[in-house]
């Protein structure tokens, strides 16, 4: 009875996790981007839905206890050469158009979004990124700002709790020809896209079919660009 017991438990334990590993989850926030906030006026970084309860956070009881592991606890300061991965730099990820990837609601579960580094200018770390690289050459992209990773959802990509194991959180980089880079999602083998015909101020950011060679692409190219970060000053005329 023991035995039959513990394997229940242990079979919806697996059931349970990968239910919340995967992106068929339903959050309540739509099929495709859904904007926040309005962007006509002056953007600013919002918090969104709280979707906390719809997201069971990896290792986590049914009393809430969380256990951290090295598949989801990404340090926000990695250090190179570990055994687990390798961890980039800080980072920011560019449309051709000038979108960069950010946040824009920061409750976890939320859209990810692109805008441009002017109009984002007070979002800081929220369009800052660092990559984990695995050994099997899979990613996952994780938020400088809430530490949260980057996660295929229905048409388009969310923000959430980090998981290394979790399929819908690691993305390969393709090489184009003029070094932009294809970011597309292992789970559900598609790329990442923004319209290249944008109309509004903000980029939506979706998940649609990878476009193969010879093909136009350019909605589906990424630059990897350093940092939008405030600098200091370098000289001064008058010594302040």
């Amino acid at each position: 009875m023991s035995k039959i017991f513990t394997l229940l438990i242990i079979s919806t334990f697996t059931l349970l996790t990968a239910a919340y590993a995967s992106s068929d989850y339903e959050l309540g926030i739509g099929n495709s981007p859904t904007p926040p906030a309005n962007s006509k006026k002056q953007v600013n970084l919002v918090q969104g839905p709280n979707l906390s309860k719809k997201l069971m956070r990896p290792n986590t009881d049914r009393k809430g206890n969380h256990t951290p592991t090295k598949h989801t606890e990404l340090p926000l300061l990695g250090i190179n050469g570990d055994s687990r991965s390798y961890t980039s730099d800080l980072l920011s990820i560019m449309s051709p158009e000038g979108g960069v990837l950010t946040l824009w609601a920061l409750n976890v579960g939320n859209w990810v979004w692109g805008y441009s580094l002017i109009d984002s200018k007070d979002f800081g770390g929220a369009r800052i990124w660092r990559i984990f690289n695995k050994a099997d050459g899979s990613a996952a992209i994780q938020n400088a700002k809430e530490g949260t990773c980057l996660s295929a959802y229905r048409n388009g990509v969310i923000h959430t709790y980090c998981n290394m194991e979790d399929p819908a959180q690691l993305w390969t980089f393709n090489l184009f020809d003029d070094q932009a880079v294809q970011i597309q999602n292992v789970a559900t083998k598609q790329c990442l896209q923004t319209p290249s015909n944008q109309a509004t101020r903000f980029f939506s950011i979706f998940l649609t079919s990878c476009v193969k060679g010879g093909k136009l692409n350019s909605d589906q190219q990424w630059f990897i660009i350093a940092p939008p970060l405030n600098a200091g000053v370098v000289f001064s005329v008058d010594g302040k």
